[in-house]
């Protein structure tokens, strides 16, 4: 399943010392997908079909964390 490789995908960045902000997208809103993400450091979960405004939100949350850094 997509969780599978999604958590591959994950685990190659992480290894290599990547720590950018994961945002899933996902049109599956079930407790499976939404603990994977919980579990696995996504910052969010938004379930699709997507609501622009927050996602611009939460995009920027991002850029101006990682400008404090």
């Amino acid at each position: 399943p997509y969780t599978t490789l999604f958590r591959s995908v994950l685990d190659a960045l992480r290894a290599r010392g990547n720590a950018v902000p994961i945002i899933l997208f996902s049109g599956r809103s079930d407790f499976t997908t939404e603990e994977f993400s919980h579990h696995s450091g996504v910052i969010a979960l938004l379930a699709k079909p997507v609501d622009a405004k927050e996602m611009i939100e939460l995009i920027e949350s991002c850029l101006s964390q990682k400008a404090a850094a």
